[in-house]
Protein backbone atom coordinates (compact mmCIF):
# COMPACT_ATOMS: atom_id res chain seq x y z
CA UNK A 1 0.00 0.00 0.00
CA UNK A 2 2.82 2.74 0.94
CA UNK A 3 4.38 1.55 -2.55
CA UNK A 4 1.23 2.10 -4.49
CA UNK A 5 1.20 5.70 -2.33
CA UNK A 6 4.77 6.76 -3.32
CA UNK A 7 4.28 5.92 -6.75
CA UNK A 8 0.96 8.18 -7.32
CA UNK A 9 3.22 10.92 -9.50
CA UNK A 10 2.06 14.68 -8.84
CA UNK A 11 1.11 17.00 -11.57
CA UNK A 12 4.49 18.62 -13.15
CA UNK A 13 6.80 15.85 -12.37
CA UNK A 14 9.16 13.96 -15.07
CA UNK A 15 7.25 11.58 -16.91
CA UNK A 16 8.01 7.85 -15.05
CA UNK A 17 10.17 6.26 -18.00
CA UNK A 18 12.22 9.99 -18.27
CA UNK A 19 12.95 10.10 -14.81
CA UNK A 20 16.81 9.73 -14.48
CA UNK A 21 17.99 7.19 -12.00
CA UNK A 22 20.71 5.29 -10.39
CA UNK A 23 20.82 2.02 -10.04
CA UNK A 24 23.03 -1.28 -10.36
CA UNK A 25 22.37 -5.22 -10.23
CA UNK A 26 24.98 -7.73 -9.15
CA UNK A 27 23.71 -11.36 -10.25
CA UNK A 28 19.66 -10.43 -9.77
CA UNK A 29 17.25 -11.72 -11.83
CA UNK A 30 15.34 -9.46 -14.25
CA UNK A 31 11.81 -9.73 -11.17
CA UNK A 32 14.42 -8.39 -8.92
CA UNK A 33 15.94 -5.78 -11.43
CA UNK A 34 12.72 -4.36 -11.92
CA UNK A 35 11.84 -4.36 -7.97
CA UNK A 36 14.77 -2.27 -7.57
CA UNK A 37 13.67 0.21 -10.58
CA UNK A 38 10.18 0.40 -9.35
CA UNK A 39 11.75 1.50 -5.95
CA UNK A 40 14.43 3.87 -6.77
CA UNK A 41 11.58 5.77 -9.96
CA UNK A 42 8.88 5.76 -7.76
CA UNK A 43 6.49 3.75 -9.78
CA UNK A 44 4.75 0.36 -9.95
CA UNK A 45 5.54 -1.94 -12.98
CA UNK A 46 2.79 -4.38 -14.22
CA UNK A 47 3.67 -7.37 -15.91
CA UNK A 48 2.83 -11.23 -16.94
CA UNK A 49 6.01 -12.96 -15.37
CA UNK A 50 6.25 -15.21 -17.62
CA UNK A 51 8.03 -12.74 -20.32
CA UNK A 52 10.97 -12.30 -18.12
CA UNK A 53 13.34 -14.78 -18.66
CA UNK A 54 13.89 -16.30 -14.64
CA UNK A 55 17.47 -18.11 -15.57
CA UNK A 56 19.15 -14.75 -16.96
CA UNK A 57 20.65 -12.85 -14.49
CA UNK A 58 21.85 -9.30 -14.31
CA UNK A 59 24.86 -7.37 -13.81
CA UNK A 60 24.59 -3.39 -14.70
CA UNK A 61 25.71 -0.29 -13.61
CA UNK A 62 23.65 2.85 -14.01
CA UNK A 63 24.36 6.35 -13.65
CA UNK A 64 21.59 9.17 -13.75
CA UNK A 65 19.91 7.27 -17.03
CA UNK A 66 16.20 6.91 -17.90
CA UNK A 67 14.31 4.75 -17.21
CA UNK A 68 13.43 4.50 -20.48
CA UNK A 69 17.01 3.67 -21.60
CA UNK A 70 17.36 1.44 -18.79
CA UNK A 71 14.72 -0.93 -19.46
CA UNK A 72 16.30 -0.78 -23.58
CA UNK A 73 19.76 -2.18 -21.99
CA UNK A 74 18.56 -4.89 -19.82
CA UNK A 75 15.68 -6.48 -22.34
CA UNK A 76 17.83 -5.56 -25.67
CA UNK A 77 14.54 -3.91 -26.97
CA UNK A 78 12.62 -7.72 -26.75
CA UNK A 79 10.48 -6.29 -24.65
CA UNK A 80 7.77 -3.16 -24.89
CA UNK A 81 6.65 -0.40 -22.24
CA UNK A 82 4.17 2.32 -21.85
CA UNK A 83 2.75 4.27 -19.21
CA UNK A 84 -0.65 4.19 -17.94
CA UNK A 85 -1.83 5.89 -14.92
CA UNK A 86 0.69 5.49 -11.74
CA UNK A 87 2.28 1.96 -13.73
CA UNK A 88 4.38 1.49 -16.24
CA UNK A 89 3.08 -1.38 -18.26
CA UNK A 90 5.46 -4.39 -19.82
CA UNK A 91 5.05 -6.03 -22.53
CA UNK A 92 6.23 -8.94 -25.19
CA UNK A 93 7.82 -7.19 -27.93
CA UNK A 94 7.03 -9.36 -31.21
CA UNK A 95 10.06 -11.51 -32.53
CA UNK A 96 9.67 -10.27 -36.13
CA UNK A 97 8.14 -7.66 -37.74
CA UNK A 98 6.98 -8.36 -40.95
CA UNK A 99 7.14 -6.22 -43.41
CA UNK A 100 3.21 -6.10 -44.22
CA UNK A 101 2.65 -4.93 -40.38
CA UNK A 102 3.55 -1.73 -38.79
CA UNK A 103 6.93 -1.08 -38.10
CA UNK A 104 7.36 1.51 -35.24
CA UNK A 105 10.68 2.78 -34.38
CA UNK A 106 11.73 5.10 -31.10
CA UNK A 107 14.34 6.75 -29.75
CA UNK A 108 16.06 10.23 -29.15
CA UNK A 109 17.76 13.09 -30.74
CA UNK A 110 20.16 14.85 -29.05
CA UNK A 111 23.14 18.00 -29.77
CA UNK A 112 25.88 16.59 -31.03
CA UNK A 113 28.06 18.72 -29.19
CA UNK A 114 26.56 19.06 -25.38
CA UNK A 115 24.16 16.00 -25.50
CA UNK A 116 21.25 18.09 -24.78
CA UNK A 117 17.67 16.13 -25.96
CA UNK A 118 16.24 18.42 -28.50
CA UNK A 119 12.44 18.83 -27.95
CA UNK A 120 10.56 19.72 -31.59
CA UNK A 121 12.71 17.77 -33.78
CA UNK A 122 10.91 16.65 -37.02
CA UNK A 123 11.08 13.12 -37.94
CA UNK A 124 9.90 11.53 -40.77
CA UNK A 125 10.32 8.64 -43.71
CA UNK A 126 10.47 9.59 -46.81
CA UNK A 127 9.07 6.82 -48.60
CA UNK A 128 5.75 7.06 -46.86
CA UNK A 129 6.07 10.75 -45.66
CA UNK A 130 5.06 9.44 -42.06
CA UNK A 131 6.03 12.08 -39.93
CA UNK A 132 6.56 12.76 -35.74
CA UNK A 133 8.14 15.33 -33.10
CA UNK A 134 10.19 14.81 -30.57
CA UNK A 135 8.41 15.67 -26.86
CA UNK A 136 10.11 18.04 -24.13
CA UNK A 137 12.43 15.43 -23.36
CA UNK A 138 13.79 14.93 -27.03
CA UNK A 139 11.91 11.49 -27.44
CA UNK A 140 9.88 10.13 -30.61
CA UNK A 141 7.90 7.25 -31.57
CA UNK A 142 7.03 6.79 -35.05
CA UNK A 143 4.81 4.09 -36.65
CA UNK A 144 5.21 2.97 -40.16
CA UNK A 145 2.90 1.36 -42.39
CA UNK A 146 4.09 -1.26 -44.74
CA UNK A 147 7.61 -0.66 -43.87
CA UNK A 148 10.24 -0.71 -46.83
CA UNK A 149 12.98 -3.38 -46.61
CA UNK A 150 15.23 -0.34 -45.09
CA UNK A 151 13.92 2.27 -43.12
CA UNK A 152 15.65 5.13 -43.40
CA UNK A 153 14.62 8.02 -41.61
CA UNK A 154 15.13 12.03 -42.43
CA UNK A 155 15.77 14.32 -38.93
CA UNK A 156 15.42 18.11 -39.49
CA UNK A 157 15.27 20.72 -36.79
CA UNK A 158 15.86 24.34 -37.34
CA UNK A 159 19.74 25.74 -36.88
CA UNK A 160 20.75 22.03 -37.52
CA UNK A 161 22.42 20.24 -40.33
CA UNK A 162 19.91 17.99 -41.96
CA UNK A 163 20.32 14.21 -40.79
CA UNK A 164 19.61 11.01 -42.53
CA UNK A 165 19.21 7.89 -40.48
CA UNK A 166 19.04 4.43 -41.64
CA UNK A 167 17.08 2.27 -38.34
CA UNK A 168 18.89 -1.31 -37.73
CA UNK A 169 17.26 -4.21 -38.31
CA UNK A 170 16.82 -5.02 -34.13
CA UNK A 171 15.15 -1.43 -33.84
CA UNK A 172 16.17 -1.03 -30.41
CA UNK A 173 16.01 2.59 -28.94
CA UNK A 174 17.79 5.08 -31.37
CA UNK A 175 20.05 7.46 -30.31
CA UNK A 176 20.81 10.16 -32.62
CA UNK A 177 23.45 13.20 -32.57
CA UNK A 178 22.48 15.79 -34.65
CA UNK A 179 24.44 19.21 -35.22
CA UNK A 180 24.49 22.51 -35.25
CA UNK A 181 24.64 24.47 -38.68
CA UNK A 182 27.43 27.39 -38.55
CA UNK A 183 26.75 27.77 -42.36
CA UNK A 184 23.20 28.35 -42.20
CA UNK A 185 22.55 31.24 -43.25
CA UNK A 186 20.32 34.09 -40.92
CA UNK A 187 20.88 37.35 -42.47
CA UNK A 188 18.18 39.32 -44.68
CA UNK A 189 20.98 39.97 -47.20
CA UNK A 190 21.84 36.07 -47.56
CA UNK A 191 18.23 34.93 -47.44
CA UNK A 192 17.71 37.47 -50.70
CA UNK A 193 20.42 36.37 -52.19
CA UNK A 194 19.99 32.49 -52.24
CA UNK A 195 15.90 33.06 -53.09
CA UNK A 196 17.39 35.35 -56.45
CA UNK A 197 20.31 32.50 -57.27
CA UNK A 198 16.98 30.08 -56.86
CA UNK A 199 14.63 32.10 -58.97
CA UNK A 200 17.45 32.50 -61.54
CA UNK A 201 17.71 28.55 -61.88
CA UNK A 202 13.96 28.09 -62.21
CA UNK A 203 13.98 31.54 -65.25
CA UNK A 204 17.51 29.23 -66.94
CA UNK A 205 15.19 26.15 -67.01
CA UNK A 206 11.89 27.94 -68.30
CA UNK A 207 14.03 29.01 -70.98
CA UNK A 208 16.47 26.84 -71.66
CA UNK A 209 18.03 24.56 -74.12
CA UNK A 210 20.98 21.91 -74.20
CA UNK A 211 23.46 24.44 -74.94
CA UNK A 212 22.84 26.31 -71.89
CA UNK A 213 24.05 22.87 -69.98
CA UNK A 214 26.45 21.56 -72.86
CA UNK A 215 28.52 24.86 -73.90
CA UNK A 216 31.15 26.53 -71.66
CA UNK A 217 32.27 29.14 -74.28
CA UNK A 218 30.91 32.49 -74.70
CA UNK A 219 30.58 34.73 -77.85
CA UNK A 220 30.48 38.73 -78.04
CA UNK A 221 28.55 40.39 -80.80
CA UNK A 222 28.40 44.16 -81.84
CA UNK A 223 24.41 43.77 -82.27
CA UNK A 224 21.65 41.46 -82.21
CA UNK A 225 17.71 41.61 -82.28
CA UNK A 226 15.55 38.92 -81.20
CA UNK A 227 11.63 38.60 -80.92
CA UNK A 228 11.66 36.19 -77.65
CA UNK A 229 14.33 34.29 -76.32
CA UNK A 230 16.24 31.87 -79.16
CA UNK A 231 14.21 33.26 -81.56
CA UNK A 232 17.08 36.33 -83.02
CA UNK A 233 19.90 37.12 -84.49
CA UNK A 234 22.24 34.56 -82.08
CA UNK A 235 19.97 31.46 -82.45
CA UNK A 236 20.12 29.31 -79.74
CA UNK A 237 23.31 30.38 -78.97
CA UNK A 238 21.74 33.61 -77.36
CA UNK A 239 22.52 32.59 -74.20
CA UNK A 240 26.23 32.33 -74.35
CA UNK A 241 26.53 35.92 -76.18
CA UNK A 242 27.60 39.27 -75.15
CA UNK A 243 25.97 41.96 -77.04
CA UNK A 244 27.35 45.74 -77.18
CA UNK A 245 23.74 46.51 -78.45
CA UNK A 246 20.80 44.65 -77.80
CA UNK A 247 16.84 44.76 -79.24
CA UNK A 248 14.18 42.68 -77.87
CA UNK A 249 11.13 43.08 -79.74
CA UNK A 250 9.17 41.09 -76.12
CA UNK A 251 11.75 39.96 -74.74
CA UNK A 252 15.37 38.10 -75.38
CA UNK A 253 17.97 36.15 -73.18
CA UNK A 254 21.81 36.73 -73.61
CA UNK A 255 25.29 35.99 -71.22
CA UNK A 256 25.88 39.99 -70.26
CA UNK A 257 25.49 43.65 -71.92
CA UNK A 258 28.25 45.80 -72.48
CA UNK A 259 26.55 49.31 -74.01
CA UNK A 260 22.75 49.65 -74.34
CA UNK A 261 19.63 47.07 -74.61
CA UNK A 262 16.27 47.31 -75.30
CA UNK A 263 13.17 45.32 -74.65
CA UNK A 264 9.58 45.91 -75.40
CA UNK A 265 8.82 43.50 -72.31
CA UNK A 266 11.33 41.84 -71.09
CA UNK A 267 15.53 41.85 -70.93
CA UNK A 268 16.87 38.52 -68.98
CA UNK A 269 20.93 38.69 -69.02
CA UNK A 270 22.35 35.92 -67.29
CA UNK A 271 25.48 38.30 -65.90
CA UNK A 272 26.64 41.55 -66.00
CA UNK A 273 25.20 44.81 -67.89
CA UNK A 274 27.50 47.34 -68.81
CA UNK A 275 25.31 50.82 -69.83
CA UNK A 276 21.74 51.30 -70.34
CA UNK A 277 19.13 48.48 -70.08
CA UNK A 278 15.31 49.63 -70.41
CA UNK A 279 12.11 47.70 -70.40
CA UNK A 280 8.55 47.90 -70.72
CA UNK A 281 8.19 45.47 -67.23
CA UNK A 282 11.20 44.13 -66.08
CA UNK A 283 15.18 43.71 -66.31
CA UNK A 284 16.61 40.95 -64.81
CA UNK A 285 20.55 40.44 -64.39
CA UNK A 286 22.10 37.39 -63.08
CA UNK A 287 25.12 39.64 -62.09
CA UNK A 288 25.95 43.13 -61.40
CA UNK A 289 24.91 46.62 -63.38
CA UNK A 290 26.94 49.25 -64.77
CA UNK A 291 25.07 52.14 -65.70
CA UNK A 292 21.10 52.99 -66.19
CA UNK A 293 18.21 50.56 -65.39
CA UNK A 294 14.60 51.75 -66.26
CA UNK A 295 11.79 49.06 -66.04
CA UNK A 296 8.05 49.47 -66.31
CA UNK A 297 7.76 47.51 -63.50
CA UNK A 298 10.68 46.39 -61.80
CA UNK A 299 14.29 46.00 -61.70
CA UNK A 300 15.85 42.53 -60.54
CA UNK A 301 19.99 42.11 -60.06
CA UNK A 302 21.99 39.13 -58.25
CA UNK A 303 25.27 41.37 -58.28
CA UNK A 304 26.08 44.86 -56.94
CA UNK A 305 24.67 47.64 -58.97
CA UNK A 306 26.55 50.65 -59.82
CA UNK A 307 23.99 52.13 -61.79
CA UNK A 308 20.71 54.32 -61.48
CA UNK A 309 17.96 52.56 -61.38
CA UNK A 310 13.92 53.39 -61.83
CA UNK A 311 11.48 51.50 -61.62
CA UNK A 312 7.61 51.56 -61.64
CA UNK A 313 7.05 49.25 -58.39
CA UNK A 314 10.48 47.70 -57.35
CA UNK A 315 14.30 47.83 -57.45
CA UNK A 316 15.71 44.86 -55.92
CA UNK A 317 19.57 44.12 -55.23
CA UNK A 318 20.72 40.82 -54.07
CA UNK A 319 24.56 42.59 -53.18
CA UNK A 320 25.41 46.32 -52.89
CA UNK A 321 23.73 49.37 -54.66
CA UNK A 322 25.87 51.87 -55.45
CA UNK A 323 24.08 54.67 -57.32
CA UNK A 324 20.13 56.19 -57.31
CA UNK A 325 17.23 53.72 -56.54
CA UNK A 326 13.99 55.10 -57.45
CA UNK A 327 11.11 52.47 -56.87
CA UNK A 328 7.43 53.59 -57.45
CA UNK A 329 6.49 51.61 -54.44
CA UNK A 330 9.73 49.87 -52.84
CA UNK A 331 13.79 49.24 -53.03
CA UNK A 332 15.14 46.41 -51.18
CA UNK A 333 19.06 45.93 -51.26
CA UNK A 334 20.71 42.63 -49.63
CA UNK A 335 24.19 44.73 -49.16
CA UNK A 336 25.22 48.30 -48.99
CA UNK A 337 23.21 51.08 -50.15
CA UNK A 338 24.64 54.50 -51.16
CA UNK A 339 23.95 56.82 -51.56
CA UNK A 340 20.29 57.10 -52.19
CA UNK A 341 17.47 54.75 -52.23
CA UNK A 342 14.33 56.68 -53.38
CA UNK A 343 10.60 54.96 -53.28
CA UNK A 344 6.91 55.91 -53.06
CA UNK A 345 6.57 53.34 -49.95
CA UNK A 346 9.66 52.05 -48.48
CA UNK A 347 13.25 50.92 -48.96
CA UNK A 348 14.65 48.08 -47.34
CA UNK A 349 18.78 47.98 -47.09
CA UNK A 350 20.21 44.45 -45.39
CA UNK A 351 23.35 46.24 -44.54
CA UNK A 352 24.86 49.28 -44.19
CA UNK A 353 23.58 52.95 -45.73
CA UNK A 354 25.98 55.72 -46.63
CA UNK A 355 23.56 58.21 -48.09
CA UNK A 356 20.10 58.98 -47.75
CA UNK A 357 17.19 57.03 -47.60
CA UNK A 358 13.85 58.32 -48.66
CA UNK A 359 10.32 56.98 -48.57
CA UNK A 360 6.54 57.64 -48.67
CA UNK A 361 6.23 54.90 -45.67
CA UNK A 362 9.06 53.49 -43.57
CA UNK A 363 12.50 52.73 -44.28
CA UNK A 364 14.45 49.90 -42.97
CA UNK A 365 18.81 49.53 -42.47
CA UNK A 366 19.93 46.39 -41.34
CA UNK A 367 23.14 47.86 -40.35
CA UNK A 368 24.62 51.33 -39.95
CA UNK A 369 23.39 54.49 -41.57
CA UNK A 370 25.82 57.16 -42.59
CA UNK A 371 23.66 59.86 -43.38
CA UNK A 372 19.60 60.23 -43.38
CA UNK A 373 16.57 58.40 -43.13
CA UNK A 374 13.47 60.33 -44.35
CA UNK A 375 9.86 58.72 -44.11
CA UNK A 376 6.55 59.38 -43.62
CA UNK A 377 5.46 56.94 -40.75
CA UNK A 378 9.04 55.20 -39.58
CA UNK A 379 12.65 54.73 -39.57
CA UNK A 380 14.69 51.79 -38.08
CA UNK A 381 18.41 51.57 -38.28
CA UNK A 382 20.60 49.68 -35.63
CA UNK A 383 23.61 52.76 -35.64
CA UNK A 384 22.27 56.07 -36.65
CA UNK A 385 25.43 58.67 -37.71
CA UNK A 386 23.56 61.54 -39.33
CA UNK A 387 19.60 62.44 -38.95
CA UNK A 388 16.12 60.25 -38.95
CA UNK A 389 13.25 62.35 -39.50
CA UNK A 390 9.66 60.48 -39.67
CA UNK A 391 6.94 60.47 -37.17
CA UNK A 392 8.42 57.21 -35.66
CA UNK A 393 12.44 56.78 -35.26
CA UNK A 394 13.72 53.78 -33.71
CA UNK A 395 17.81 52.98 -33.45
CA UNK A 396 19.69 51.16 -30.99
CA UNK A 397 22.31 54.65 -30.81
CA UNK A 398 22.52 57.46 -32.74
CA UNK A 399 25.48 59.93 -33.21
CA UNK A 400 23.33 62.45 -34.90
CA UNK A 401 19.71 63.82 -33.94
CA UNK A 402 16.17 61.65 -34.80
CA UNK A 403 13.64 64.32 -35.48
CA UNK A 404 10.25 63.09 -35.35
CA UNK A 405 6.53 62.92 -33.67
CA UNK A 406 8.69 59.78 -31.11
CA UNK A 407 11.86 58.90 -31.05
CA UNK A 408 13.13 55.59 -29.62
CA UNK A 409 16.79 55.53 -28.98
CA UNK A 410 17.96 52.18 -27.00
CA UNK A 411 21.22 53.90 -25.76
CA UNK A 412 19.45 57.38 -26.13
CA UNK A 413 17.68 59.24 -23.72
CA UNK A 414 14.06 58.23 -22.49
CA UNK A 415 12.52 59.47 -19.30
CA UNK A 416 9.51 58.99 -17.23
CA UNK A 417 8.48 62.44 -15.72
CA UNK A 418 6.18 62.73 -12.74
CA UNK A 419 5.83 67.01 -12.33
CA UNK A 420 4.20 69.74 -10.84
CA UNK A 421 3.48 73.62 -12.61
CA UNK A 422 1.18 76.46 -11.27
CA UNK A 423 -1.22 75.32 -13.00
CA UNK A 424 -1.87 71.28 -13.19
CA UNK A 425 -0.40 69.44 -10.38
CA UNK A 426 -0.37 66.29 -11.64
CA UNK A 427 1.50 65.98 -14.90
CA UNK A 428 2.99 62.87 -16.52
CA UNK A 429 5.69 62.78 -19.54
CA UNK A 430 7.67 60.82 -21.92
CA UNK A 431 11.16 61.85 -23.35
CA UNK A 432 12.85 60.62 -25.53
CA UNK A 433 15.50 60.54 -28.09
CA UNK A 434 18.69 61.68 -27.28
CA UNK A 435 20.20 64.19 -25.07
CA UNK A 436 20.46 67.18 -27.43
CA UNK A 437 17.22 66.56 -29.26
CA UNK A 438 14.09 64.53 -27.60
CA UNK A 439 10.80 64.59 -28.06
CA UNK A 440 8.35 65.33 -25.02
CA UNK A 441 5.01 63.05 -24.59
CA UNK A 442 2.71 65.05 -22.19
CA UNK A 443 -0.51 64.72 -20.05
CA UNK A 444 -1.63 66.70 -17.14
CA UNK A 445 -4.65 67.15 -15.01
CA UNK A 446 -6.05 69.75 -12.41
CA UNK A 447 -6.76 67.26 -9.06
CA UNK A 448 -8.99 69.74 -7.72
CA UNK A 449 -11.07 69.27 -10.84
CA UNK A 450 -11.15 65.14 -10.11
CA UNK A 451 -14.96 65.25 -8.17
CA UNK A 452 -16.19 67.62 -10.52
CA UNK A 453 -18.78 67.04 -13.24
CA UNK A 454 -15.87 67.72 -16.08
CA UNK A 455 -11.69 67.34 -14.82
CA UNK A 456 -10.20 70.00 -16.51
CA UNK A 457 -6.92 67.90 -18.29
CA UNK A 458 -4.74 69.04 -21.05
CA UNK A 459 -2.28 66.87 -23.44
CA UNK A 460 0.17 67.75 -25.54
CA UNK A 461 3.54 67.41 -27.34
CA UNK A 462 7.38 69.31 -26.80
CA UNK A 463 11.01 69.19 -28.08
CA UNK A 464 13.97 69.60 -25.83
CA UNK A 465 17.70 69.71 -25.47
CA UNK A 466 19.78 68.87 -22.72
CA UNK A 467 23.39 69.86 -21.80
CA UNK A 468 25.85 68.43 -19.41
CA UNK A 469 26.91 70.92 -16.90
CA UNK A 470 29.21 68.47 -14.42
CA UNK A 471 28.65 64.81 -13.89
CA UNK A 472 25.52 65.24 -12.30
CA UNK A 473 23.78 68.37 -13.55
CA UNK A 474 22.02 69.21 -16.24
CA UNK A 475 20.79 72.14 -17.96
CA UNK A 476 17.29 71.82 -19.82
CA UNK A 477 15.62 74.07 -22.24
CA UNK A 478 11.87 72.45 -23.49
CA UNK A 479 9.57 73.70 -26.09
CA UNK A 480 5.80 72.42 -25.34
CA UNK A 481 2.68 73.14 -26.43
CA UNK A 482 -0.69 71.55 -24.85
CA UNK A 483 -4.46 71.96 -25.18
CA UNK A 484 -6.07 72.32 -22.28
CA UNK A 485 -9.73 70.34 -22.33
CA UNK A 486 -12.83 70.75 -20.22
CA UNK A 487 -13.81 67.15 -20.08
CA UNK A 488 -14.68 64.58 -22.79
CA UNK A 489 -14.46 67.26 -25.83
CA UNK A 490 -12.63 70.62 -27.39
CA UNK A 491 -15.03 73.39 -27.92
CA UNK A 492 -12.21 76.01 -28.54
CA UNK A 493 -8.88 76.63 -28.61
CA UNK A 494 -7.32 76.97 -25.04
CA UNK A 495 -3.40 76.11 -26.10
CA UNK A 496 -1.24 76.56 -23.72
CA UNK A 497 2.73 77.08 -24.86
CA UNK A 498 5.83 77.50 -22.40
CA UNK A 499 9.55 77.71 -22.76
CA UNK A 500 10.89 75.61 -19.83
CA UNK A 501 14.49 76.46 -18.56
CA UNK A 502 15.59 74.23 -15.49
CA UNK A 503 18.16 72.00 -14.15
CA UNK A 504 18.40 68.21 -13.95
CA UNK A 505 19.82 66.81 -10.58
CA UNK A 506 20.99 63.25 -11.35
CA UNK A 507 20.54 61.79 -7.84
CA UNK A 508 21.45 58.31 -8.86
CA UNK A 509 20.96 55.91 -11.91
CA UNK A 510 18.16 56.12 -13.14
CA UNK A 511 16.57 59.03 -10.69
CA UNK A 512 17.30 62.29 -11.12
CA UNK A 513 15.34 65.57 -9.36
CA UNK A 514 14.44 68.15 -11.69
CA UNK A 515 12.93 72.09 -11.27
CA UNK A 516 12.68 75.34 -13.26
CA UNK A 517 11.18 78.47 -14.51
CA UNK A 518 8.58 78.77 -17.07
CA UNK A 519 7.43 81.72 -19.80
CA UNK A 520 3.71 80.89 -20.54
CA UNK A 521 2.27 81.80 -23.46
CA UNK A 522 -2.10 80.97 -23.48
CA UNK A 523 -3.76 81.65 -26.88
CA UNK A 524 -7.62 81.44 -26.56
CA UNK A 525 -10.38 82.27 -28.26
CA UNK A 526 -11.47 85.59 -27.41
CA UNK A 527 -16.01 85.32 -28.67
CA UNK A 528 -15.68 82.18 -26.23
CA UNK A 529 -16.89 82.64 -22.91
CA UNK A 530 -17.31 79.15 -21.44
CA UNK A 531 -13.65 78.78 -20.43
CA UNK A 532 -12.97 77.44 -16.75
CA UNK A 533 -11.00 78.86 -14.39
CA UNK A 534 -7.23 77.73 -14.85
CA UNK A 535 -5.77 78.91 -11.41
CA UNK A 536 -6.46 77.68 -8.05
CA UNK A 537 -4.27 78.50 -5.08
CA UNK A 538 -1.89 80.76 -7.53
CA UNK A 539 -2.56 83.75 -9.71
CA UNK A 540 0.27 84.35 -11.53
CA UNK A 541 0.74 88.17 -12.72
CA UNK A 542 -0.49 88.48 -16.14
CA UNK A 543 1.98 90.68 -17.82
CA UNK A 544 0.91 90.24 -21.21
CA UNK A 545 -2.51 90.19 -22.62
CA UNK A 546 -3.03 91.08 -26.24
CA UNK A 547 -5.49 90.24 -29.22
CA UNK A 548 -3.89 88.44 -31.66
CA UNK A 549 -6.53 89.32 -34.28
CA UNK A 550 -9.38 87.16 -35.55
CA UNK A 551 -10.57 86.56 -32.16
CA UNK A 552 -7.35 85.09 -30.92
CA UNK A 553 -6.11 86.61 -27.17
CA UNK A 554 -2.89 85.66 -25.76
CA UNK A 555 -1.84 86.07 -21.99
CA UNK A 556 1.32 85.60 -20.59
CA UNK A 557 3.21 84.79 -17.33
CA UNK A 558 5.80 83.19 -15.82
CA UNK A 559 5.79 80.19 -13.84
CA UNK A 560 7.53 77.24 -12.61
CA UNK A 561 7.70 73.48 -12.49
CA UNK A 562 9.27 70.84 -10.06
CA UNK A 563 9.52 67.03 -11.29
CA UNK A 564 11.17 63.69 -10.45
CA UNK A 565 12.49 61.22 -13.43
CA UNK A 566 13.15 57.74 -13.68
CA UNK A 567 14.77 55.48 -16.03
Amino acid sequence: MLALCCALPLAGQTPYLERKITVSFENETPEEALKKISRVGGFVFSYNPNILEDRKTLNYQFSDRSVREILDEIFQGKIQYKTRGKYVILIKAPNETSKSEPSIVTGYVVDESTGERLKDVSIYDPVTLTSTITDSYGYFEIKINRPPSEIILAVNRENYADTVVAVPDDQRLLNIPIRVNKERLAVLADSVNQKLKRFWQRQERWINNINVRNVDDTFERTFQASFVPYVGTNGKMSAHVTNHYSLNVLGGYAYGVKKAELGGLFNLVRRDVNGVQIAGIWNGVGGGVHGVQMAGVFNTNNGPSKAAQFAGVMNLNADDSRGLAVGGVMNIAAGDVAPVQIAGVFNVAAARVDGMQLAGVFNIAGKEVRGTQIAGVFNVAPTVRGAQIGLLNIADSVRGTPIGLLSIVGKGYHKIELSADEIFYNNIAFRSGVRHFYTILHVGAKPSTYRDDFTIWTFGYGIGSSSKLTRWLYLDLDLTSNQIVHGNSIEALQLLNKVYLGLDFQVAKKFSINMGVTLNGLIIESDYDNYPSLFTDYQPNIFLDRSLGRNHDLWMWTGAKVGLRFL
